[in-house]
């Protein structure tokens, strides 16, 4: 509980370990608080499934690992990646579509 009435007071990066706020990318933590938040939803239908965790979990570290390059562009798709991820497949760009497939693969071959 702790942990959502710090996000909803905007007070997240003060609860935090200081390594992950001083080495973080904050738009990218928030990202991974936002999801953490609707993981931790009383009401299952408004938690995601685990391949939508996976895929926003990804799209937010690729998107870190290229922040350097296009800021703009990441902030742009940071934004966007929830909404493609939570409506649940028929909405996903082929872009994200294809890294879906490519990504899940290994894990649903798992079972």
């Amino acid at each position: 509980m702790f942990f959502l009435f710090a996000l909803k007071d905007d007070s997240l990066f003060q609860v935090l370990e200081d390594c992950i706020v001083n080495n973080g990318n904050h738009m990218q933590i928030l990202k991974v608080a936002q999801l953490a938040k609707r993981c931790l939803s009383i009401k299952g239908e408004d938690r995601p499934t685990m391949k939508e965790v996976v895929l926003e979990l990804e799209i937010v570290r690729i998107i870190g690992e290229n922040a350097e390059q296009n800021p703009e562009d990441n902030a742009y798709l940071l934004r966007k990646s929830s909404a493609h991820c939570y409506l649940g497949g028929a909405e996903l760009s082929t872009a994200t579509h294809s890294m879906v497939g490519n990504f899940l693969l290994p894990v649903s071959d798992a079972r």
